[in-house]
């Protein structure tokens, strides 16, 4: 069983010897087999190698492994990307341009989010979606709408002695209570904040 390990290694060492993603500033067309978000790397074969077992470990940062800010765009798996060895080390290899993208991940500062098809989250989305400015006005306008209605039935009665509040609650009788506001009343479900 060791001898297949060595020779497993022996073969990709000479495999990644002789492949043109290696070669000095050269960049090589891939296919992306999977992709792992947490980590912004990927595994991927040459485009021409027939080995479908066969792949290699590609970064999406060129730079060094824990940076504080970065922008990346995440393959589709199957879809074709760019990559390029860093200073032409066959174990360092990064992904150039992608094709397809299936989702962008940046992160600046303390700051991060994630842009898909579907929608944006920026920091968790733990926040619910942002407020869309026009149906807050709606709102807001509709509450004080109802505060002017009943300031004016207020400021329009006059108590009457011995009649039990009958005036007042005549009064009243016309004007009606608010629903309570809901998330859904107000928020952008596609943009979670």
């Amino acid at each position: 069983m060791a001898k297949d390990s060595e020779i497993r290694a022996l073969l990709w060492q000479l495999i990644k010897s002789n492949m043109p993603i290696f070669q000095t500033g050269q960049c090589y067309e891939a296919v992306v087999v999977s992709v792992d978000s947490d980590e912004l790397t990927c595994e991927i074969r040459p485009a021409d190698y027939e080995d479908e077992d066969f792949s290699i470990t590609a970064r999406f940062t060129s730079v060094v492994d824990d940076v504080d800010s970065y922008l990346v765009a995440l393959p589709v798996v199957d879809s074709t990307v760019l990559v390029q060895a860093i200073k032409d080390n066959p174990d360092d290899v990064y992904v150039a341009k992608v094709r397809e993208v299936s989702e962008l991940r940046f992160k600046v500062g303390q700051t991060t989010g994630v842009i898909t098809g579907t929608g944006v989250v920026i920091d968790g989305g733990s926040l619910g979606g942002i407020p869309i400015t026009s149906k807050v006005i709606e709102r807001l306008n509709l509450i004080e709408q109802k505060i002017n209605d009943l300031s004016q039935i207020f400021s329009g009665w006059t108590p009457a002695s011995n009649d039990g509040g009958a005036a007042l609650k005549g009064a009243l009788s016309g004007w009606s209570t608010l629903t309570e506001s809901s998330d859904a009343d107000i928020e952008n479900d596609r943009i979670k904040q």
